[in-house]
């Protein structure tokens, strides 16, 4: 981790011991890795002898307390042994004990996750993120800046629970919401647009952990003139939601499908 990223990890650790310590954790610790734009957060604990909280229970109490300061693209909660290495040397050293055969099969694994990575954003991906509007709270705005003179796709980073019904296996997954967007260049209005999630679309494209931990295609953005381009978005969840982790918006470059 960088030295950024390590104080922003001990920010979120702060923030998260008092409700996990709670919850049976006597040991935690966060990593905080990758590029801006896709930083990947890590929370690995320990609980006590005897303590049997399930892991969605802490990923349910961990995810609404971290710092609304902190960006992230994933989040995830596992065990301490399960963490990324995030000190190279440390993966170096461990790289170089391994076995021949452990790193045969480490190779091939390797490589088939390698063509798997190549492969999913040419057959599956969400395309390329361009920004992000972290909205972590109902009734939560946020603002994201990025360059128009291209075509680029909406996303809505859903996580939460609610009480209704959908009508369908797939609607179901999606948390409802609404979102109110304005695009504006240089302090001037070019698109007001109201989006609601849990709607019937053409294509229904969406990326789930566990639902309705989910990313959902929302729309294309209209087209809009080179230069920077501001995007401020409100989003207000239906009455039948109960909790809210996330909802906040990305904007992407098309993935092949889209």
């Amino acid at each position: 981790m960088t030295p950024e990223s390590k104080a922003e990890a001990a920010l979120v650790a702060e923030a998260l011991r008092p409700a996990l310590e709670a919850l049976g954790v006597e040991a935690l610790e966060v990593v905080l890795i990758g590029p801006a734009g896709r930083r990947e957060l890590h929370v690995g604990y320990r609980l006590r002898a005897g303590a049997t909280t399930p892991r969605r229970e802490l990923h349910d109490a961990a995810s609404v307390r971290v710092p609304a300061s902190v960006d992230y693209h994933s989040f995830r909660v596992c065990g301490l042994n399960e963490l990324p290495l995030d000190d190279p040397e440390l993966a170096a050293e461990t790289s170089r004990a391994l076995g021949g055969r452990r790193r045969a099969v480490i190779a091939i694994v390797g490589v088939a996750v390698l063509g798997a990575a190549i492969a999913s954003p040419l057959l599956f991906g969400r395309g390329t993120l361009v920004a992000r509007a972290g909205i972590r709270v109902a009734g939560g705005s946020s603002v994201a800046s990025f360059a128009g003179g291209e075509r680029l796709v909406l996303w809505a980073t859903l996580d939460g629970s609610y009480r209704g019904s959908a009508g369908s296996k797939t609607l179901r997954k999606i948390l409802p919401v609404h979102y109110e967007i304005d695009l504006r260049q240089n302090g001037k209005l070019l698109h007001h647009l109201a989006v609601d999630t849990q709607v019937r679309r053409p294509v229904q494209s969406l990326y789930c952990t566990i639902a309705p931990d989910c990313e959902v295609l929302l729309q294309d953005l209209p087209a809009l003139p080179s230069g920077p381009i501001q995007l401020r978005a409100t989003a207000t969840p239906r009455a039948d939601v109960t909790s809210v982790v996330d909802l906040s918006l990305n904007v992407r470059r098309p993935g092949f499908l889209h």
